[in-house]
């Protein structure tokens, strides 16, 4: 654990999500602050675009009555091209070939909209892994 990194975030609390607030007059070795600054740290409230999707995860979005409307042979062969792919770029070709063939407006386009996104928490944004209130304590407690 980078708990130099951490003392930074509690520090600086770049995002502004309230640390000094929830430290007050606190020291370093008080459980109860600490463990509170470890959930903060590791609550997933922070929304990233995926850079991949699996294929099951695009299959899962997809809305099963939109896909057996799809007649046109070419919009087929372009869904299935995509999805021979293990990982799908979500923002590249394949969002161009599932908007020309559902729709821009479609359910399936909504739903594929919602699950390229996800929650992520603080600690993971700035790669610290899972954060315990260990971690915060011996982080607080640098010079």
């Amino acid at each position: 654990m980078r708990e130099q990194d951490i003392r930074d975030e509690l520090d600086n609390d770049p995002n502004a999500h309230g640390y000094a607030a929830i430290i007050g007059v606190a020291g370093p070795d008080d459980e109860a602050v600490n463990l509170a600054l470890a959930a903060e740290l590791n609550l997933a409230d922070i929304a990233r675009n995926k850079a991949t999707m699996t294929r099951q995860e695009v299959l899962d979005a997809v809305d099963d009555a939109e896909l057996l409307a799809i007649v046109d042979a070419v919009d087929i062969a372009n869904i299935w091209g995509v999805l021979a792919s293990d990982a799908i770029d979500p923002f590249g070709l394949a969002q161009q070939v599932f908007v020309g063939a559902f729709g821009g407006a479609s359910q399936t386009i909504t739903d594929l909209a919602t699950a390229r996104a996800e929650l992520i928490s603080r600690a993971t944004e700035l790669s610290l892994g899972f954060v315990k209130p260990g971690h915060v304590q011996m982080a607080r407690n640098l010079p």
